[in-house]
């Protein structure tokens, strides 16, 4: 059976050669050995099957093996990046757009009231009037420590330069991220949340006792940089309120804040800006419209690393203008971004006593662990000398 087998395949093998080669081939081959023909017809017959008496093609499909896929076990994993992306709010736009100014002092001295209201006059030849004086206040206001860490142990660090995995670097980019992003909502923060540690917020920087009873807010809520707004009245800021009953926005509304404010501006009307939420600037859109008053270009002066006199654009936001004043949206502000603020940048902005700064160590034995740790450190405080020429407007409904 084995010798006829390979007779077979012998006299295939020279069928094969002569019809494809030739007789002349064949000779030669025949001339090498059977062996020899066999050998060099291995290759080619690994293309060829026996068919009955006919050497036939093979399908190479049918004998080719299955390709390795993604869906493979143990052959493949996904490569995501060493990043991710933020699922989460990352309004920053306030923080971003109030003046930065060095630290020149940890507080500042408030006159509270005149020399002389009015009544100046005085008759020919008269003996000089009484003598009157101001009375002077001081506020220390301070500074804050602002830092978060975050940290990552050694083993981690090996894995990561062999594999796909969030990288220090990387995180460390959401992680600044996030700093400014809750920074912003402790400078955007209600006034029912005391400060504590935190950066002072403009909620409480535009409050007014009189405002905090008529809302319903605890008494000493409003108090500011330790000063009681109960007593000392002159360090009360503007509220526009309803008593903490919700109406439909009217132009008269941002027209008050104005109107409240700009007495205190010493005729300086440049450098004042809107804060508001999303749904008060879309109000407020529907309200003016096409009217000139809401308008794209404006000429702005700004003081320190603040909102930059681009038209139409600045710090990275959208912006527009009302009256002449830019709008900043922000909807990190409260009541879902009901309430607006109009601020006097001249007067209002954060004191910086340390550069915002990344620090990062990796000395175990001065970290007491086997990781590498990183700060984000910044010294500073929301710094404002004159509420009064700032105003607040809140109690604003979404009709629209």
């Amino acid at each position: 059976m084995v010798q006829s087998t390979r007779n077979n395949r012998e006299r295939m093998s020279q069928d094969f050669i002569v019809k494809n080669l030739g007789d002349r081939r064949f000779d030669a081959f025949m001339d090498m050995g059977v062996g020899d023909v066999d050998g060099y017809m291995a290759g080619m017959l690994d293309h060829f099957e026996i068919v009955g008496d006919e050497l036939v093609p093979v399908d190479m499909d049918s004998i080719r093996k299955a390709a390795f896929t993604s869906a493979d076990t143990g052959t493949f994993a996904y490569m995501y990046g060493a990043v991710a992306t933020l699922q989460v709010t990352r309004n920053q736009n306030t923080i971003a757009s109030i003046p930065k100014r060095g630290y020149e002092r940890n507080g500042f001295r408030a006159r509270s009231a005149q020399h002389q209201t009015s009544g100046t006059g005085s008759t020919e030849g008269s003996t000089l009037p009484t003598s009157t004086q101001s009375t002077y206040n001081e506020i220390d206001v301070g500074l804050k420590d602002l830092v978060v860490t975050t940290e990552q142990s050694f083993r981690w660090k090996v894995i990561i330069d062999k594999n796909d995995a969030i990288t220090f670097d990387g995180m460390a980019k959401d992680w600044v991220d996030d700093f400014w992003t809750a920074t912003n909502a402790d400078v955007l923060g209600d006034i029912d949340t005391t400060a504590n540690l935190n950066m002072e917020s403009l909620d409480r920087y535009t409050q007014a006792s009189t405002a905090r009873a008529a809302i319903g807010y605890t008494d000493g809520d409003e108090d500011l940089y330790a000063v009681d707004r109960s007593t000392s009245t002159y360090f009360n800021g503007n509220v526009y309120h309803n008593s903490d009953t919700d109406r439909e926005l009217e132009k008269a509304h941002i027209d008050q804040l104005k109107k409240d404010a700009y007495q205190y501006w010493g005729g300086n009307h440049s450098n004042k800006f809107y804060h508001m939420g999303y749904d008060i600037y879309v109000g407020l859109s529907w309200l003016e419209g096409a009217k000139q008053r809401l308008s794209d270009v404006t000429a702005i002066t700004s003081f320190g690393a603040g909102v930059t006199p681009t038209p139409g654009v600045a710090g990275g936001f959208k912006i527009n203008t009302y009256d002449t004043h830019p709008i900043i949206i922000d909807d990190a502000i409260q009541d879902t971004g009901r309430r607006a603020y109009f601020l006097d940048y001249d007067t209002v902005g954060i004191a910086t006593g340390r550069p915002l700064e990344i620090i990062r160590g990796d000395n175990i034995v001065y970290l007491d662990a086997v990781k590498m740790r990183q700060a984000i450190y910044w010294i500073a405080e929301l710094w404002g000398t004159l509420p009064k020429a700032s105003a607040q407007l809140r109690d604003i409904a979404t009709n629209w």
